[in-house]
C-alpha cells in the first residue's frame, strides 16, 4: 500500500467516526479544525478501513472540478495549526447538531474528493468544497441548507442577529402600547414652591402615584377652599380627575368627611406638642358669635413667637357655648387651655363687654390652681380690645349725624337702587370727564369705617351729581323727601369730615386690624395721633366738628387716661422697641397728659420694668459663667491677676484687678444697659423681631420679655376673622353641620394655611368696585352672573 493510499484510508476512517459521534462529542472536540484529520490515530486498524471502504487506485479515479489537492490539504493543515479555532457557545452547538441527523457510511455515499480522486465505489454528486471557517459535523449540512434557500444568521454562532434582538426591542420601545413597563421606574417633575419661598431655582422631584397622598390633598382642598363634602361626588369634578390621573379612586363624601376630621386631629396634635414644649408664653384672644342656626359659638386664638422669632397666630378653638355669661365664658376658656396643654399665659385680649370682665377675674384666680404661669400673678393679664374702644369713641362722636352726610348717603342710595339709574349716573360721569376707577358705594350706618369709605369715594363725583339733577327728574323728586340734594356747602363739609375720620380709619386698618405683625409697640404712636387730632378739632370754629371732638375726647379719657384702666404692658412694648425706649415715652406722656401726670406714669412704668426683669430672672436663671464679670475674671487669671496689688505683679494684672473691683461695686444689669444705650435709627423695613433675634445673646433676660410682650395682640380681629370663616362654612345651605364638624373645618383651615399676607380691606373693596365698573362680557348675562354669586352656595353639603 502506498503512502498516499494509507493517508486516504486514515482520513476516511476519521471522517466517518466524526460524523457518527458528532451529537455526542464535547464542545472542544467539535471546534477542532480539519487539520486534525491529517493525523491518523494509532488505534485505527488500517486493514479494517480498507475492507469496509475500498479505495480504487489513483489511475481509476475520475476527475472532478472542485476537488482539493494534496498540497491544498497540507496548506490547510499549516494554516489551521497556526490559527486558534473559532469558539462556539453550547447553545450554538446544540442547534447545529440538532439541525442535521448523523450520517452513516454507505457504498453509494462519497466519502471525500481530493484533487479529482473520488473515495468510494458509487458515483455521487460532487460535494461542495471545504470552507476554511466552516464547522464540522451536522452543522455544515445545516449551513449548506441555509445557503440554498433559507436566510438565517449572517455569522455562525452570533445570536445578536436573531429574533431575540427584536423581542428585546419590543419590550423597550416607547411606541409599543403593549410593552412591559417596569413598575419600579420613576418619573421626574418640577417641584412647585410657594410664592413666598420661590427663589428662582428649579428643583426636580420624583413623581409617583400614591392613593393615600391624593386623599390627603383632597381633604386639604375641601377644608382650605371651604367646599361642601359632596363636591367630590359631582360628575364634573370626577371627570376632570379621571383625565388628570385615571388611577385615582375618588372617595365618597363620607370618606372625605372622615379624612378631614383625621387631618384636623393630626395637625392639632403637632401644634399641641409645640405649645406644650414652648418655653415662651402665649397670648390669647377670644370673642363670641351667634351663627345662622341661632347657636352661640366662642373662638379662642393663640399668639406666640417661636424660637425663630416668627409671630404665629393659631385658632385653638371654635366651639359651642350655652350663653354669653361670664361664668360660661370662663369655663369654656379654661377647658380650651387645658385641652391644648398651655401652662404659660401672657395676656387675654377681649372686648369691652361686662361678661368678659367677670370671666377674666374668675380665670385669674383659677389659673393658679392648676399651676399656670402668668406675668406677676395675672395682674396685667386682662387687655381690652383697642379696636372696640376706638369704635366706641367714633360712634359717640357720630351720634348726631350731620345733615350733609345724610344727603350724600341718600344720593348714593338713589344711584345704586336700579341698573338704569346707575347707567344714567355713569353717563354723567363720562360727560364730566371724571377719571376714577371706583364707583359710589353704600355704607352701613352703624359702622363708621364704611361711612368714611363712602364719603371718601363719593366726594370725587360732585360734578356728576350736580349734572344728574338736570338729566334725571326723578333724582330731585326722590331726594326732596330725604332732605334735598347735596349742595356745594355739603361737599365742602364732607371733605373736612373725611380728613377728620382718616386718622381713625388708618389707626384701625393699619395697626389695630393687624394679626400677622407686631402691633403692641405701635399702640402709643397711633394714640398720640388721635389725641393730637382731637385737641385740634376741639379748638375749631366749626361748632359741629368741635362738639364731635369733645364727645370723642370724653370717651377716650374713659379708657386711655393713663390710669388703672390702661394695661401698662403696652407701654412696656414701646420701651422694648429700640427705636423708642424711655425717651419716646417721656415725650408722648408730656404731650398727652402734662408734666405732673407724666412723672407719675413714668414712675409706675419703671417699677413695672424692674419687677418684670426680676420675675423673668427667676423664671429663666442664667448660668454663672454668662455674666460680664466672669469674662473679666477669666481675662485677669490669664495675666496671673489676683486681688492684691503686690509688687511682684505686672502692671497689666494690677489694671485688670482694679477694673474688676470697680465693676463689681458698680455693676449694672441688662435692663440698665439697654435703657442707657442709644436709640436705634428708624428706617423703612425695620423688623423689630429680627433686631431682637440678633441681640438675644447680648440681652438674655430682656429678649425673653420682648418675645412675650411683642406677641400681645391689641385687638380681637384674629378671632373675629374666624367668625367670617364660620359664616361661610355655616351658610344657609350647610346649616345642618354639627358643631364638632364646624370646629374641625374652621381650625383646620387656619392650621393648614401658611400665607403671611394679611387682608387689606381697602384693596379688596377697590378690587370689587373695579370689577363692577368693567363692562359685562358678551358671554355673561345678568342672570348667569347673579346665579354665580348668589346661588353658588347651593352646592353646600348636607352632611
Amino acid at each position: 500500500m502506498c503512502v498516499h493510499q494509507e493517508i486516504f484510508e486514515a482520513v476516511a476512517q476519521w471522517a466517518l467516526a466524526l460524523r457518527a459521534l458528532a451529537p455526542l462529542l464535547d464542545v472542544a472536540l467539535i471546534q477542532c479544525s480539519y487539520s486534525s484529520l491529517l493525523y491518523v490515530p494509532h488505534h485505527i486498524d488500517e486493514k479494517k478501513v480498507a475492507t469496509s471502504c475500498p479505495v480504487p487506485p489513483l489511475h481509476q479515479t475520475s476527475s472532478v472540478d472542485n476537488g482539493i489537492s494534496i498540497e491544498a490539504l497540507h496548506q490547510l493543515h499549516r494554516s489551521t495549526a497556526s490559527a486558534p479555532p473559532k469558539q462556539r457557545s453550547p447553545q450554538q452547538l446544540h442547534r447545529s447538531t440538532a439541525a442535521a441527523p448523523p450520517t452513516t457510511c454507505s457504498s453509494s455515499m462519497p466519502l471525500l474528493t481530493i484533487s479529482g480522486t473520488q473515495i468510494g465505489n458509487a458515483p455521487t454528486p460532487t460535494p461542495p468544497s471545504i470552507d476554511l471557517e466552516a464547522p464540522t459535523g451536522s452543522e455544515s449540512t445545516r449551513e449548506g441548507q441555509q445557503r440554498e434557500g433559507q436566510q438565517g444568521e449572517e455569522h455562525q454562532g452570533e445570536e445578536s442577529h436573531g429574533t431575540s434582538t427584536l423581542n428585546r426591542h419590543l419590550n423597550e420601545c416607547p411606541s409599543n402600547p403593549n410593552r412591559i413597563v417596569d413598575k419600579k421606574q420613576k418619573k421626574l417633575g418640577i417641584e412647585k414652591k410657594p410664592k413666598e419661598e420661590d427663589d428662582g431655582l428649579v428643583k426636580l422631584k420624583v413623581l409617583e402615584f400614591n392613593q393615600e397622598e391624593c386623599r390627603i390633598a383632597l381633604a386639604k382642598m375641601i377644608i382650605m377652599d371651604e367646599l361642601p363634602f359632596r363636591f367630590v361626588e359631582n360628575p364634573g369634578f370626577r371627570g376632570l380627575v379621571y383625565l388628570l390621573q385615571p388611577q385615582i379612586q375618588i372617595p365618597s363624601r363620607m370618606t372625605v368627611y372622615r379624612d378631614c376630621m383625621q387631618l384636623f386631629l393630626f395637625k392639632k396634635g403637632k401644634l399641641k406638642s409645640i405649645l406644650s414644649n414652648n418655653s415662651q408664653m402665649v397670648s390669647i384672644t377670644t370673642d363670641t358669635w351667634t351663627s345662622i342656626q341661632n347657636l352661640n359659638y366662642m373662638c379662642v386664638t393663640g399668639h406666640y413667637i417661636d424660637d425663630s422669632w416668627v409671630l404665629n397666630k393659631k385658632v385653638l378653638g371654635f366651639f359651642l357655648i350655652a350663653d354669653h355669661r361670664g361664668e360660661t365664658i370662663r369655663k369654656a376658656l379654661e377647658k380650651c387651655l387645658k385641652d391644648w396643654g398651655i401652662a404659660k399665659i401672657c395676656t387675654v385680649t377681649v372686648d369691652n363687654a361686662s361678661a368678659n370682665n367677670v370671666a377674666l377675674s374668675y380665670l385669674t384666680r383659677r389659673l393658679s390652681d392648676w399651676n399656670c404661669i402668668t406675668i406677676l400673678n395675672g395682674q396685667y393679664m386682662h387687655l381690652r380690645c383697642c379696636a372696640h374702644i376706638l369704635n366706641l369713641i367714633v360712634n359717640d362722636g357720630l351720634k348726631e349725624v350731620d345733615i350733609s352726610v345724610a344727603r350724600i348717603r341718600a344720593s348714593c342710595k338713589f344711584v345704586k337702587s336700579s341698573p338704569s339709574r346707575l347707567a344714567n349716573f355713569k353717563r354723567c360721569v363720562c360727560e364730566c370727564n371724571i377719571e376714577s376707577k371706583l364707583m359710589v358705594t353704600l355704607d352701613v350706618p352703624t359702622r363708621w369705617n364704611s361711612t368714611y369709605t363712602m364719603l371718601d369715594t363719593t366726594e370725587k363725583f360732585e360734578k356728576a351729581f350736580d349734572r344728574l339733577e338736570f338729566d334725571d327728574p326723578n333724582y330731585l323728586s326722590v331726594l326732596n323727601n330725604e332732605g334735598g340734594c347735596p349742595t356745594s356747602y355739603d361737599w365742602k363739609r364732607t371733605r373736612v369730615f373725611v380728613k377728620f375720620l382718616k386718622v381713625f380709619y388708618d389707626a384701625t386698618l393699619v395697626f389695630f386690624f393687624g394679626s400677622l405683625h407686631v402691633t403692641s409697640n405701635a399702640f402709643l404712636m397711633k394714640l398720640c395721633d388721635i389725641t393730637k387730632m382731637l385737641n385740634f378739632w376741639i379748638e375749631s370754629n366749626d361748632v359741629m366738628l368741635r362738639n364731635m371732638a369733645k364727645n370723642m375726647k370724653v370717651k377716650l379719657d374713659k379708657y386711655w387716661d393713663g390710669g388703672d384702666n390702661m394695661n401698662y404692658m403696652l407701654f412696656v412694648a414701646v420701651v422694648l422697641d429700640p427705636r423708642h425706649k424711655m425717651a419716646y415715652i417721656e415725650f408722648c406722656f408730656s404731650k398727652m397728659y402734662g408734666l405732673d401726670k407724666c412723672r407719675h406714669m413714668l414712675v409706675k412704668l419703671k417699677e413695672l420694668l424692674v419687677n418684670l426683669f426680676e420675675y423673668y430672672q427667676g423664671l429663666y436663671p442664667l448660668p454663672p459663667d454668662s455674666t460680664d464679670s466672669s469674662c473679666l475674671i477669666s481675662d485677669t487669671s490669664s495675666f496671673g491677676g489676683g486681688g492684691n496689688d503686690r509688687d511682684d505683679e505686672s502692671w497689666s494684672s494690677q489694671f485688670y484687678s482694679q477694673i474688676r473691683r470697680k465693676q463689681s461695686s458698680e455693676k449694672k444689669n441688662e435692663l440698665d444697659k439697654y435703657l442707657e444705650y442709644e436709640v436705634e435709627f428708624n428706617y423703612d423695613g425695620f423688623d423689630i423681631l429680627k433686631w431682637w433675634k440678633s441681640k438675644a445673646m447680648k440681652y438674655r433676660v430682656i429678649s425673653r420679655i420682648a418675645r412675650d410682650v411683642f406677641s400681645i395682640p391689641i385687638s380681637t380681629v384674629s378671632s373675629e376673622s374666624a367668625f367670617s370663616t364660620g359664616g361661610r362654612v355655616l351658610d344657609p345651605f350647610r346649616s345642618s353641620l354639627n358643631p364638632t364638624t364646624v370646629e374641625a373645618l374652621v381650625c383646620a383651615q387656619n392650621l393648614l394655611r401658611i400665607s403671611k399676607k394679611e387682608i387689606d380691606l381697602r384693596s379688596s373693596m377697590d378690587e370689587i368696585e373695579r370689577i363692577e365698573a368693567e363692562p359685562e362680557p358678551w358671554f355673561c348675562s345678568r342672570t348667569s352672573r347673579t346665579i354665580g354669586s348668589a346661588a353658588e352656595p347651593a352646592d353646600g353639603s348636607t352632611h
